[in-house]
This record gives C-alpha cells, sequence and structure tokens, in this order.
C-alpha cells in the first residue's frame, strides 16, 4: 500500500474516532441541561472536540450554557477563530457584544439575526464586510422539542468571511 493511501485511510481513521467521540460528550452535557444540544457538522477547518457547560458565572441569571470555541481569534487579535454557544432561551440575557444588526436570515428553518461591530462606518455602510473586519454574530432560537426548554444558538467568528459565518450556523442540526 502507498504512503499515500496508508495517510488516508489513518486520517478518516482518527476523524471518525473524532466525532464519536465528541457524540459522547455532548450526550454527557445532554444529560445535565434542560435545553437541546445541537452539534456543528461544519467548524470552518478548526477542529471540533467537544462542546463545554459553563460554571454559571458569566451570565448575571447563573444560567449554565454549553459552547465550543475554535481558533485563535478574538476581538483583539487578527487571528480567524469561531465561537458556538448555547443556552436555554431566554436565560443568561446579555447584549450580544455587536452594535448593528446588519440582516435577517433564515437558518434550518429558524428567523435569525445578523449582527456586526460597525463603531465608525458610516451610518448606511455597514454590512458583510464589516464581518470580517469587525467579527460577526449570527443567533436564533430553536422550539422546544419533547422534554427540553427551546435553545438559543449563537454563532461569531472572528476574521473570517460573513459568507463562513452563514456556513458554520447552517451546518449546526
Amino acid at each position: 500500500m502507498r504512503k499515500t493511501s496508508k495517510s488516508l485511510i489513518l486520517a478518516v481513521f482518527v476523524l471518525a474516532l473524532s466525532a464519536a467521540s465528541a457524540s459522547a460528550s455532548t450526550k454527557s452535557l445532554q444529560a445535565r441541561v434542560d435545553f437541546k444540544i445541537y452539534s456543528p457538522s461544519y467548524f470552518a477547518g478548526f477542529s471540533f472536540k467537544t462542546f463545554t457547560l459553563s460554571d454559571g458565572k458569566s451570565c448575571a441569571d447563573h444560567s449554565r450554557p454549553v459552547f465550543v470555541l475554535g481558533g485563535k481569534g478574538t476581538f483583539g487579535n487578527n487571528y480567524p477563530g469561531v465561537d458556538i454557544f448555547e443556552k436555554a432561551a431566554k436565560t443568561c440575557g446579555s447584549g450580544t457584544g455587536f452594535n448593528t444588526r446588519i440582516a435577517n436570515v433564515l437558518i434550518n428553518g429558524h428567523s435569525a439575526q445578523v449582527w456586526s461591530n460597525c463603531a465608525g462606518v458610516p451610518a448606511g455602510k455597514c454590512g458583510a464586510v464589516q464581518v470580517k473586519a469587525n467579527g460577526g454574530l449570527i443567533t436564533w432560537t430553536v422550539s422546544a422539542v419533547t422534554g427540553y426548554k427551546p435553545t438559543t444558538v449563537s454563532v461569531t467568528t472572528y476574521n473570517l468571511a460573513y459568507s463562513v459565518l452563514l456556513a458554520v450556523a447552517r451546518g449546526i442540526k
């Protein structure tokens, strides 16, 4: 067997093992929250290992959202990154961290709002280009399913295109 074939087989095995591990840890978290956890199928090329349950300190109401981080991107650097944040609807109430709603879109049949930071951008000129330049956020709520409260899902990207933000969001099912 050629070296390339062995490498490809090994890569497929590692990806399958990683996906199984992520699925198992998501199931473990699901048992500890009262909202449905949704998993991304596309993570913009970043490693997706597992969701983490917060300790509740980040929310004024001490609710415990679930999140996953990818890449090194933040508001303070030029690295790319993706964050996914899930919580029971109407909990952990805080602002979006973004100052301008730039679009309303459908994500897997759910109405969603797209936000960006547009400080210093002339009125009427804020749009998709600011998502890459200043970060972007898309948020929507998925209706309750049997045994669970509705879930609010938010995806934040840093230094990545608007199309990547939408692709990650649409991959969450």
